[in-house]
């Protein structure tokens, strides 16, 4: 995933993937999650039903038929927290569709818009409680002569007076005012005078409640020739000029730093006014912005739109929110904005539209990749399931109407996992996007790849005429996945599986057709690997019985219908029995007796191989005490297998077996397969200590087949290493064989190992290996897998012919010794 992954995980936008199709969340970024309070982890997989507030979602259903006819949705809502605190938020949803319209997923942006809403309610609180106080603003009035004598007074309210109104009449304002006031008030009667009236003039008194301030407005009577003097208590007013200016000051410096574009333009679409945001992002300065419209900055097309726009906002008198695609010719930037047009009224007369952008090129550009990363893997860049389906429906189609046929084929690499589990997942990943391109040679540009997880891929073909075709491509794949794959600087080897099924031979429908392909991919496998197979019908009838069996299995143990039974093994220094290997047989109460191959493949993928590999411990080691106790004084060795090592606690099995029987820890010998101590070798080589600690004998089963290292050999200290019996068996014919048999015993010996060849049918190849210097042998030569009662009878027959031997070896020697002499 790498930076697509780095840019969902670090967006300061709240992003959810939303399956529309099960309702749940695939997957929320950090971000998403922290808006709502909550953990990534609590999130995904879960429903929008189970997260958000009912309200929320009645609103995202009654638009539902605009989103689904446009395929994106912006609205501003209220959520609810985890906390139960409501959170103000600016939601945008774009729906993605397959190529029917059906919508498969619904991305969700979610930005928290809290403070941006608590600022405009502010805004509008302020301006309200502004014109509160203008409206509620007294008047005083006065009636003097020329010289300043107070002739009358009307006032609603006379404790704005300097004094009481009845001490006020008759006084001139020299003895009521102060100085400073009193001329003023003089000064405003000498302008009536010379101008006719006087406008503007202030004055401040110290009243008991503390000072006020008042706007002196004067006329001339000209009945009475008397003077008649409005003052007008402006102290709120005052008070309200100083805060105004303390507003414009922190509003400027808002307006300033917010990230935000903010811009006014009039009803003609002038700008007259822009943040210096809005001149960065533009790269022009306000000067050369304001009294310029947007046919000044962009194409005609894209100012005709957003003309109308703020002509709807102005029109409807509501917030009108939108997302503005930019295309700025002379950068040659390509840029989004989500904008709110806000229209600006005075009284009911629109002055203009007062707009608020945020760029969202980013979140636009993360959504394509959102897009894309569902609907492509994030390692190979390859079309996933999802898209692959999509392309099917579409395949299967055109077949229908050209009647022609279409293929899949199911492609499984062998080897992978051994690589993969040895050499870490970094060298697998390089092996994928090799094998990925690969496969991209292979096949025409109208055909589809996909990975379908894993290292499985899927190849979809259209337009097949006949299917020898996907013969010959199925073995040129093959030849290709054969090749070397070169790797820093390891030089490794994978092959692949193909199954292979056509439409409509095979299915109708993507599901049907990829199941019938995996099935006849594991057919491929079960013949050998590197191969191909055609689906037949066959095939799902074994699969079936395959289940049946697993099925079986889980009552196996319950119902006792486990055995063991036990192939002698010689030691060829003495020619005497020293050991067993217990083999697992299912008595099967309706198939019969069952050999190992038919049932543990199935208990390993199923994980039921972890209470059956136990069973085999407590009763190899069960059976090894009552010979003991006959007098059979062997040693018993049992299979393990890689899952039972890793998640059977395999320590206390081991150890309870040994208390419960009461056997010599000696007597137990563990047979461990190469992929097991390849596996995370610290972690396995601290638990074959403990096994170790324990006294049990440790061998390393069918040595030569996996990808083992002499350094490992050394750190494990292993007692002993068992030669593959697919290198034993052609020793005769093979010389490449016997020289791998030969090197594996040389070795062996120079480690202070014991070897045992397993696979020992005849006596020409007893010959051989006992030649090359090998320890013990086991085989049909000596005796096949036999039960417990029958190997008893055989360790006592055995043990008396070798006695018998050794009788007759004895009296030949005597009677050489007194024989006459010749003469």
């Amino acid at each position: 995933m790498g930076k697509l992954q780095y840019i969902f995980d670090n967006s300061k936008v709240g992003i959810a993937i939303c399956n529309a199709l099960i309702n749940r969340f695939e997957m929320v970024n950090p971000a998403f999650a922290a808006i709502h309070g909550y953990d990534v982890h609590e999130l995904n997989g879960t429903s929008p039903d189970e997260v958000f507030v009912p309200e929320y979602l009645q609103k995202l259903m009654a638009e539902s038929t605009h989103l689904c006819a446009k395929n994106n949705l912006s609205f501003e809502t209220t959520h609810l927290r985890k906390d139960g605190t409501l959170v103000e938020v600016s939601v945008h949803v774009t729906l993605i569709k397959n190529d029917l319209g059906i919508v498969q997923q619904r991305i969700i942006n979610i930005i928290d818009i809290t403070d941006r809403k608590r600022m405009e309610q502010q805004l509008q609180e302020m301006i309200e409680f502004n014109q509160e106080i203008m409206n509620t603003i007294p008047d005083l009035l006065f009636e003097l002569d020329r010289e300043g004598n107070y002739l009358n007074i009307w006032a609603q309210d006379e404790s704005l007076l300097a004094a009481k109104k009845n001490i006020i009449l008759g006084e001139n304002v020299r003895d009521i005012l102060t100085r400073d006031a009193a001329e003023i008030s003089l000064q405003t009667i000498r302008e009536v005078d010379e101008q006719g009236q006087s406008l503007g003039n202030t004055i401040s008194i110290d009243l008991q409640d503390g000072r006020k301030w008042f706007e002196l407005s004067a006329s001339k009577r000209k009945s009475s020739g008397t003077y008649i003097l409005l003052s007008r208590d402006i102290t709120n007013r005052k008070l309200q000029e100083e805060h105004l200016i303390k507003t414009k000051i922190k509003l400027a410096a808002v307006i300033t730093t917010i990230p935000d574009l903010i811009w006014v333009k009039d009803v003609n679409g002038v700008y007259v006014m822009c943040n210096p945001a809005f001149e960065h992002f533009f790269g022009a300065s306000a000067a050369d912005i304001i009294g310029k419209t947007d046919y000044d900055f962009v194409s005609r097309e894209q100012a005709d739109f957003f003309r109308q726009k703020d002509n709807e906002a102005m029109q409807s008198g509501e917030i009108c929110i939108n997302e503005e695609e930019i295309n700025l010719s002379d950068s040659g930037r390509h840029i989004f904005l989500e904008t709110r047009k806000i229209p600006v009224k005075n009284g009911n007369e629109f002055m203009g539209v007062l707009g608020i952008g945020r760029d969202i090129t980013e979140r636009k550009m993360t959504e394509k990749k959102i897009e894309y990363m569902a609907h492509h893997d994030a390692l190979t860049g390859l079309p996933n399931r999802t898209l692959a389906k999509d392309r099917v429906e579409q395949i299967i189609a055109h077949a229908k109407r050209t009647e022609t046929k279409a293929a899949f084929l199911f492609i499984d690499l062998d080897g992978f996992k051994a690589i993969n589990d040895t050499l870490g997942h970094t060298i697998g990943d390089m092996i994928l996007k090799s094998v990925a391109s690969r496969l991209k040679e292979c096949i025409r540009e109208s055909d589809t790849i996909s990975r379908q997880g894993g290292d499985e891929f899927l190849l979809i073909l259209s337009n097949i005429q006949e299917p020898n075709v996907i013969a010959s491509l199925s073995k040129k794949i093959l030849l290709e996945l054969e090749k070397p794959f070169e790797i820093n600087t390891h030089t490794l080897f994978v092959s692949g599986s193909i199954g292979i099924a056509l439409y409509p031979d095979h299915g109708g429908t993507f599901e049907v057709l990829l199941q019938n392909a995996d099935t006849a991919m594991y057919k491929a496998k079960e013949s050998g690997k590197n191969r191909y197979h055609f689906y037949t019908q066959q095939m799902s009838h074994n699969l079936i019985g395959q289940f049946k069996i697993q099925n079986d299995l889980k009552s196996a143990l319950e119902n006792n219908e486990f055995i063991l039974y036990y192939q002698p093994q010689i030691d060829l220094s003495c020619n005497r029995i020293i050991g067993v290997e217990a083999l697992i047989r299912w008595q099967h109460p309706m198939m019969g007796m069952m050999p190992p191959i038919r049932f543990i493949s199935i208990a390993e993928s199923s994980g039921l191989i972890v209470p059956i590999g136990q069973w085999v411990i407590e009763e190899a080691c069960r059976q090894a005490a009552l010979w003991q106790e006959k007098g059979i004084d062997i040693s018993v060795a049992v299979n393990i297998s890689a899952m039972q090592f890793k998640r059977g606690n395999l320590e206390k099995i081991v150890k309870n077996a040994l208390h419960t029987s009461q056997i010599d820890p000696h007597r137990l010998e563990l047979e461990l397969t190469e992929s097991i101590i390849m596996h995370d070798a610290d972690k396995t080589l601290q638990s074959v200590c403990n096994l170790k600690a324990l006294g049990v004998q440790l061998s390393i089963d069918d040595f030569g087949t996996g990808y083992s290292s002499l350094s490992y050999l050394k750190r494990f200290a292993v007692d002993k290493l068992k030669i593959d019996q697919s290198f034993v068996r052609d020793i005769l014919k093979d010389n490449d064989d016997a020289v791998i048999v030969k090197t594996i015993i040389q070795m062996a010996k120079n480690l202070n190992l014991k070897t045992i060849a397993e696979g020992v049918e005849n006596k020409e190849v007893l010959s051989i290996v006992e030649s090359f210097g090998c320890d013990e042998v086991q085989g049909y030569h000596f005796a096949k897998p036999m039960k417990a009662s029958d190997f008893e009878r055989y360790f006592v027959s055995y043990s008396m012919n070798l006695v018998d031997h050794a009788r007759c070896a004895l009296n030949k020697t005597v009677k050489q010794v007194h024989a006459p002499l010749a003469l």
